[in-house]
Order: C-alpha cells, then structure tokens, then sequence
C-alpha cells in the first residue's frame, strides 16, 4: 500500500511538473507574443501616420489643378456650343497652367507583411482589428495597386497623344519666354485639330473620369486608414 502510496505521489509530481512547466511555457509564449505585437502596434501607427500624409498630398479636390480641369470641360463645351470662338478658346486655355497630374499613390506595407509572415496575425486575440488590418492592406491596397497602373496608362496616354499642351511649367526650362512659346503651340493647326475634334470630348471625359475615380478610391483608403489608427490607439492606451 505504502508502495502504491509512493507511485501515486511520484506520478502526480511529476504530472503536475509537466503541467506547471506547460503552463510557464503557454505564459512565456504569450509575453513573447504580446511584446512583439506591441512593438508591431507601434511600427503599423508610424506606417499608418505617413500613408495619411501621402493620401493628403494627392488629394486633387480644392486644387488650381481639379479648378483648371473643370474650366477645361467649360471651355470645350462652350466652343462646341458656339458661345466662344476657336481664338477666344485659345486664349483662354493658355491662362490653364496645369491638370491634374496621374501620380499615384504608394502604401507601405511592409511591417504588415513582417506580421502576417511570421504568423502572428492569425493569433491576434482581437478579430475585429485581424478583419480591418486584412481589409486595408489586402483589399483597398490591392485595389490602388490595380487602379495605380490603369491611371499611369491612361495619365501617360492623355498628356502624351490627347492633350500634350499641359503642364506647361516644363517650358519654362527650355525656353527663354514661355509665354511665346504658349502662343505658338496654339497656333498649330495640329494644335487646333486636337482641341477642336469631337474625340478630344470623349478623351478628356476618359480622363477626367478616371481622375475623378481614382480620387474616390484615395478617399475609401483614407478612411480606412484613419478608422485603423484609431482601432490602434486604442490597442496601445491598453497596452
């Protein structure tokens, strides 16, 4: 009985060791975890805190650029209207100093990736942050990403072959008067078939559109991205 008394207690110590040591483990693996993730919380903030900046910087809305664009839809409809002449449209396109530009937006997503990569993203205890974390990066980013080259093609298209009279602050660089310079380009007659043909409508439409939608994706991604910081914020005060 003794005996048996002895194995038992030999037996429970030693479950209770193992059980205790996998506890202390589970605990060290958990801080380990927590502390990453803290550091993390802290690097996606800084992350976060720069693509608001750059989303703000390519806001077009407000701008003498988005101003320029729309008294250029104003300026072609009128003509084709018969409200202005071909030499009153053409003095008055040389008042627009610039459109605006289809320089798209960048998102770094490298400490999200670091996270995902090394797994601890599916231990995240909090699935709502897990949800908007996948949603930025791996939902509205891939969306910029795609919109970003579409932009590209079509903003490179346009200046080059539709419209290649704006910006024209770059001829301030090649000539002594850009102002004469203004007056020669639009005294083309390739100029004037440009700007005067019916396709130039649809072109410009093209292009304004797309600005226009690629301004609405900057807006959902800025949303999201101020809706994340704030999740963040939170996560870190209780941190």
């Amino acid at each position: 009985m003794d005996k048996i008394k002895k194995y038992f207690i030999e037996f429970l110590m030693i479950f209770l060791g193992i059980t205790l040591g996998f506890f202390a483990e589970n605990m060290r693996e958990d801080y380990k975890i927590k502390k990453s993730m803290i550091q993390n919380y802290k690097a996606l903030i800084d992350d976060l805190r720069a693509d608001s900046i750059t989303i703000n910087r390519y806001n077009i809305e407000g701008t003498k650029a988005y101003a320029d664009l729309v008294k250029l839809h104003t300026l072609i409809y009128d003509f084709h209207s018969k409200k202005i002449s071909w030499d009153s449209l053409k003095i008055k396109m040389m008042e627009i100093d610039r459109l605006p530009s289809y320089g798209t937006v960048f998102i770094n997503n490298s400490t999200f990736k670091a996270i995902q990569s090394s797994g601890l993203l599916s231990g995240l205890d909090d699935k709502q942050l897990t949800r908007k974390l996948s949603y930025y990066y791996e939902v509205i980013l891939k969306r910029v990403e795609d919109n970003n080259k579409i932009f590209d093609q079509i903003g490179i298209e346009f200046y080059n072959k539709q419209f290649p009279f704006v910006p024209y602050n770059f001829t301030n660089r090649l000539f002594e008067n850009s102002d004469n310079y203004k007056e020669f380009l639009f005294g083309l007659q390739a100029s004037k078939k440009i700007i005067c043909s019916e396709e130039f409508i649809f072109d410009l439409d093209a292009f304004s559109g797309k600005v226009l939608h690629y301004n609405s994706i900057k807006e959902t991604l800025y949303k999201e991205n101020q809706s994340l910081l704030k999740t963040l914020y939170k996560i870190q005060q209780q941190n």
